[in-house]
């Protein structure tokens, strides 16, 4: 008998297995990549929905201060002044939030005290006061920030101080 049989329409069929097309060769090298790309995708998947599930995402910061800019303005040198600024979490969420202040600017550090009792977790639309303390050392006008650190990142407050400016006039 022939290895090769009769089908119905009267063609030669085969019993034995067309050859295989040989299989590519991937390295373990290449496959540990492959999981480790797969695995961030996961992973910033999971960190973009918590941060937008703490208002982090789509819509700004998640705290503002009132008033907005922080300002000292026509200060003298040897004299104290204060500013109460209100912070609110504004975060889009029914979820708590919280901050903590971080460290002034070394320049400017001397120049300011701040009282802040910290009142741990907020809900959305609740807020809480500091006192900034300004007391200048330098004629000179001052541009930094008031930083804090919320659950979805670093937040920076605008914190001007501007020297009495002398405005000629003439008729």
């Amino acid at each position: 008998l022939d290895s090769a049989s009769r089908s119905r329409d009267g063609t030669k069929s085969s019993s034995v297995p067309p050859p295989r097309q040989p299989l590519p060769v991937v390295s373990s090298e290449c496959l540990r990549r492959q999981e480790q790309q797969q695995l961030q995708l996961q992973q910033g998947a999971a960190v973009s929905a918590s941060a937008e599930d703490l208002g982090g995402s789509g819509g700004g910061a998640a705290f503002i201060a009132e008033p907005s800019i922080i300002a000292f303005n026509d200060f003298e040198v040897g004299k104290r002044y204060k500013q109460v600024v209100r912070i609110t979490n504004v975060s889009l969420t029914m979820k708590f939030n919280q901050f903590k202040l971080l460290p002034l600017d070394d320049r400017f550090k001397d120049f300011f005290e701040i009282d802040f009792k910290p009142p741990g977790r907020m809900s959305a639309g609740v807020n809480t006061s500091l006192t900034v303390w300004f007391a200048p050392k330098v004629n000179s006008d001052i541009t930094t920030t008031l930083p804090i650190q919320a659950m979805t990142g670093r937040i920076d407050f605008e914190l001007l101080c501007k020297t009495m400016k002398t405005e000629l006039v003439l008729s």
